[in-house]
């Protein structure tokens, strides 16, 4: 048995269960460190800048982020932010969200398949790839979703390299994670990863003539936009698989999470 500490807590992994935990921890915002067995905030060093939501918005945002380390302001004026993200609620959107940056826009539509946790993490809402200013316009009908899809956008823009394939590992297993594990070390957080709700939206989006956009075409069984490919400004869009990598305290009760409740 491995034991990893978050904070003064201590949790007990198998070693498969161990190797489980390190793939899912960027994905958290988290890192662990082995030669101490920590699991430790992964954006420390990292700042955002968000416009275009409300106060209490904002505050859930912080929240729901506060265990990665991250500083969050809203002053996207402010120099020295790695990345700014400029929310826009638009009506005439037919997708429920799209990526503006490097003068190309991005139309994403959350997963609608629940079968494997590859089609459920993030959402499969992914950036395509890194930079400074991101415009985010999100459908008002998907507007309960623009806190947790944040989320998303900020933890890949600065982890999506770190991102390993999730293959093998079942949404049963995530969810136990999550109940026993992300539960203890952000309750918001981990509230996000349990939402599986199904969005419906047409498979032939008209385009929004107020919008030079590039649209992604959205065929069955088809991969979905990579978050591990660099792509120039000139480049051309098409679909990828995001999967497909080319590389290869005192008296305290040590808990494990995945132990049989008798």
């Amino acid at each position: 048995m491995n034991c990893f500490l978050w904070g003064n807590t201590p949790f007990t992994f198998t070693t498969e269960e161990t190797r489980t935990l390190n793939v899912l921890l960027p994905y958290w915002g988290l890192r662990s460190q082995q030669d101490e067995a920590i699991i430790l905030p992964a954006l420390t060093d990292c700042s955002a800048g968000v416009s275009g939501l409300d106060s209490a918005s904002f505050k859930d945002l912080i929240k729901s982020l506060q265990h990665t380390g991250v500083s969050l302001s809203t002053d996207v004026k402010e120099n020295g932010k790695d990345v700014n993200f400029h929310i826009l609620f638009d009506e005439k959107l037919s997708y429920p969200v799209s990526l503006t940056l490097l003068n190309m826009t991005y139309n994403l539509r959350p997963s609608g398949s629940y079968r494997e946790l590859k089609t459920v993490i993030h959402d499969q809402i992914w950036t395509p790839t890194d930079y400074t200013s991101i415009t985010v316009r999100i459908h008002p009908k998907s507007k309960i979703n623009t806190v947790r899809w944040m989320n998303y956008l900020i933890i890949q823009n600065f982890l999506r390299k770190t991102f390993q394939p999730l293959d093998g590992i079942s949404l049963s297993t995530y969810r136990r994670f999550v109940d026993q594990l992300l539960l203890t070390i952000n309750p918001d957080f981990a509230k996000l990863q349990l939402y599986y709700a199904l969005n419906e939206w047409p498979d032939l989006p008209k385009v929004p003539s107020h919008l030079n956009e590039t649209i992604l075409p959205i065929q069955k069984d088809s991969g979905s936009l990579s978050p591990f490919s660099n792509q120039s400004q000139n480049q051309e869009t098409t679909t990828f698989n995001p999967f497909k990598f080319q590389t290869k305290s005192k008296n305290t009760k040590m808990i494990n999470p995945f132990q049989n409740k008798h």
